[in-house]
């Protein structure tokens, strides 16, 4: 069984709730138990949208500072509100179009999401993008493969199923390319 504290980090409208039901139903089919706290405040709005992911066993879904073993930022300007999670040397997988300093103390990783699902016709799917880039680094916890599966058995629309498989494997193949 995995063990593991994420936080998923954007802002209203960019699937942060979504992206924590996938999770569930990765976790869930591998067997895996997860608890999970949603921050939405005002999410309507494009406000801060946060959820706290832990995988394992544990009784409390709040990650406490500094506990946080990996952080996925949606949108660029949500991480000097979530950052403080993240553990010395965790994994941060960011939407970004350029450099973030002061990220040193983590295992950073960017990608420039947001023009990406622009590009490909795909503007509602940063977070499967996102997602799939991060599935390709070492330490992640779940694979492309079984997001995949965990869409196919989600009741969303056929349409939505599709454009969220092809973000998460044009998010896998990009980190794929950049790893090499």
């Amino acid at each position: 069984m995995n063990k593991i504290k994420i936080v998923i980090a954007g802002v209203g409208g960019q699937g942060v709730v979504f992206l924590s039901r996938l999770f569930a139903e990765v976790a869930m089919q591998s067997g895996d138990q997860l608890i999970s706290y949603e921050s939405h405040g005002m999410a309507m709005r494009g406000g801060s949208v946060s959820s706290h992911l832990k995988i394992g066993g544990y009784q409390s879904p709040l990650i406490s500072n500094g506990e946080a073993d990996i952080l996925l930022v949606l949108a660029a300007e949500e991480l000097p509100n979530v950052r403080h999670l993240l553990r010395h040397s965790g994994q941060l997988f960011i939407n970004a179009e350029k450099t973030v300093a002061g990220l040193e103390d983590f295992q950073t990783a960017m990608i420039p999401a947001s023009p990406m699902a622009l590009e490909h016709n795909l503007p509602q799917a940063v977070n499967l993008l996102l997602t799939g880039f991060a599935t390709a680094h070492s330490g992640f916890p779940y694979s492309t493969v079984q997001f995949r599966s965990a869409l196919e058995k989600m009741p969303i629309k056929e349409k939505i199923r599709a454009a969220n498989i092809a973000a998460l494997d044009l998010g896998f193949n990009w980190g794929s390319a950049c790893i090499r």
